[in-house]
């Protein structure tokens, strides 16, 4: 079975910024995690790969979701992908399938992906129905951030109080949705970060005008955020919950 630190080598490219929190967490927290974000960030690479037909990206999409990660790089409909890191990711689709089916969180990391795909497809069958050149309503979009990072921040809040890291005083669920806000609010930051690249890819989430009600949910989701991290024990697990709204 792949090591943790051959699937911490996995993350590193792709993403460094969850790198550094990733490698902040303790031991016993730090592989379910590392799992979800890859197999997470796999279906990113599907989504948001321009080489393929988009009713072909939508397929693997759905197929991705009914069967976690089955369908890996022997599948020819996968895409070929440029970038090298995700091209190391897209080879490791299989072990990280394993590591998955054998999981203790396996309950966990199912539903996260689960929610995280099924916020991709809507998004997909979007674009796909035509209505990528309109801006998404604020409904909308807080539903497609909801599953797609919300999502995330549930999952985050469950493993660590699975794993003992979250004061017995702290109630879980008000947790939960504290942890759903500030994924909410990271989510938001990337939309509006990425605002111009997303248009030139055909994909148009927020207007000028949506910038002020999305800036006020961002500062409530990092509020949360901060909330959360005061019931969290030990400076590790603080610093990796919190490095992101630094």
């Amino acid at each position: 079975m792949i090591s943790e630190r051959e699937l911490l080598r996995l993350v590193r490219p792709v993403s460094r910024s969850f790198y550094l929190s990733l490698i902040f967490l303790p031991e016993e927290v730090r592989k379910e995690l590392t799992v979800g974000y890859l197999m997470a960030r796999l279906a990113d690479c599907i989504a948001d790969y321009r080489g393929v037909v988009g009713w072909e990206q939508l397929s693997l999409l759905e197929e991705l979701k009914r069967n976690y990660f089955r369908i890996c790089a022997t599948d020819g409909r996968m895409p070929v992908l440029v970038d090298e890191g995700e091209k190391r990711l897209l080879l490791a689709c299989e072990l990280l399938a394993e590591v998955f089916e054998r999981s203790e969180q396996r309950d966990l990391l199912a539903d996260v992906l689960g929610k995280i795909l099924e916020g991709q497809i809507f998004d997909m069958r979007r674009r796909l129905s035509g209505g990528e050149s309109d801006s998404l309503s604020s409904d909308e979009i807080i539903r497609y951030c909801e599953n797609v990072a919300g999502s995330v921040g549930e999952f985050w809040v469950r493993i660590l109080r699975r794993k003992g890291f979250i004061e017995k005083g702290c109630g879980e669920e008000e947790l939960v949705r504290h942890g759903r806000e500030y994924g909410i609010a990271l989510q938001l930051v990337n939309i509006v970060r990425d605002r111009e690249r997303d248009e030139e890819m055909g994909r148009i989430y927020l207007k000028i005008g949506d910038l002020s009600w999305a800036v006020e949910r961002v500062e409530h989701g990092l509020d949360r955020g901060e909330e959360l991290g005061k019931c969290l024990l030990g400076k590790r697990v603080r610093v990796a919950t919190l490095l992101p709204c630094r």
